[in-house]
């Protein structure tokens, strides 16, 4: 528990992934935030997936709603990644190209928050 405690408090930002589970995000996302204290001003990444064709859409709006109540700021790109055996291997290789946009864009922006919430 403690070094995941001081890594937490020292991250200047969040990336949560997460699988949909029964219509929100995993537990186990849950649980962690629940151990800590509000993350004032801090970005968050908001990553979900599922095999299905929404890619976990039902829990990137669940995290939509825990990200302020946390004290944090979601960055306006998600990463909603629909079908994601057809995306990655059983490696964790992306094998499906025309999904690297949109890796590029979410990446691009949540870095641009991080930085800009870390000059305030």
């Amino acid at each position: 528990y403690k070094p995941l405690a001081e890594r937490v408090f020292a991250a200047n930002a969040f990336i949560i992934v997460t699988p949909e589970y029964n219509g929100s995000y995993s537990s186990e996302v849950k649980n962690l935030f629940d151990h800590f204290p509000k993350q004032a001003r801090k970005a968050f990444g908001i990553c979900t997936a599922s095999v299905g064709g929404l890619g976990g859409a039902r829990a990137t709006q669940s995290l939509l709603l825990l990200v302020p109540a946390l004290f944090g700021i979601a960055s306006p790109s998600l990463l909603i990644v629909p079908n994601v055996d057809k995306k990655f291997n059983v490696n964790s290789q992306l094998i499906d190209a025309s999904f690297e946009n949109q890796i590029h864009n979410f990446i691009t922006e949540f870095i641009w928050l991080g930085n800009q919430l870390q000059q305030q």
